[in-house]
């Protein structure tokens, strides 16, 4: 795996090296070509040797911010498939894909707003 500027990954195993400090599933980002910063946001030469211990971040790990499991990646991509679908189900009754959207908003909007707040 090459280390490429500006790309996020995540750290698989715990590593200390000099003064350098990567956290397991903590999200780094490269500075410059096959180079890492580190917990401190200095960018080190460390992962040259070490680059083993990362992999690439998704998409939703970015997002999120931090690094999510594999059965939690599953769910994201479980959700993101049951959003899409209840878009389409929208559309067929005459809304528009903006529409849809809006209306797949507030329904999850509304299941948060559940299960923070509920009803007594």
């Amino acid at each position: 795996m090459e280390i490429k500027k500006e790309n996020w990954y995540v750290c698989t195993e715990s590593l200390e090296y000099r003064n350098c400090i990567y956290k397991k599933g903590g999200l780094y980002q490269s500075s410059e070509d096959g180079y890492l910063n580190d917990e401190n946001g200095v960018s080190n030469s460390f992962c040259w040797s070490g680059k083993h211990y990362f992999r690439p971040a998704t998409s939703d790990e970015i997002l999120i911010g931090r690094a999510l499991t594999e059965e939690q990646q599953l769910l994201v991509k479980e959700l993101k498939l049951k959003i899409e679908l209840a878009k389409i189900e929208f559309m067929k009754c005459g809304l528009s894909e903006e529409q849809a959207l809006a209306q797949v908003d507030l329904v999850v909007k509304n299941a948060i707003r559940e299960v923070y707040h509920p009803k007594k």
